[in-house]
């Protein structure tokens, strides 16, 4: 390993504490606020699907065609 490796790998390092002191600086209801609207926002968009197709007017004719 050179020295620019070792150099990238620490600086890699540092930010990954930096970034992970930040995290841990926020206060705990924060971070379980951030957590369940994620959750929310997650399933509340699985349960919105837009309706592409039109409903079909098949049984319609068949009931014309049979009754008709």
């Amino acid at each position: 390993m050179n020295i620019n490796e070792k150099i990238e790998r620490l600086q890699k390092e540092i930010s990954d504490l930096k970034l992970k002191k930040k995290y841990q600086e926020l206060p705990e209801d924060a971070n379980s606020l951030f957590y369940n609207t994620q959750k929310y926002l997650f399933f509340k968009k699985q349960q919105i699907k837009p309706i592409t197709q039109k409903p079909s007017n098949k049984g319609f004719s068949l009931s014309k065609a049979v009754f008709g």
